[in-house]
């Protein structure tokens, strides 16, 4: 085999494996969407019932660091 025919081979297995996982998250995607939606086509979580005999629930306010050790990943 040629060196030419190698590095065809090479990157024929390349494009390959990229297109097969590309395939298989396209299909994971699909699934996810036909499962997640409501009758109506749109998304939402659970709902919970919430009782209470004053006029408002509140809760603590959130504390939300903004300052952590994560950068962007790009």
């Amino acid at each position: 085999m040629s060196a030419g025919k190698i590095v065809l081979l090479v990157f024929g297995v390349i494009v390959l494996l990229v297109s097969l996982g590309l395939l298989l998250s396209g299909g994971a995607l699909m699934w996810a969407e036909r499962a997640i939606k409501d009758s109506e086509g749109f998304y939402s979580t659970k709902t919970i019932q919430l009782e209470k005999d004053s006029h408002a629930i509140v809760t603590k306010p959130a504390d939300i660091d903004l300052k952590g050790d994560w950068e962007w990943p790009f």
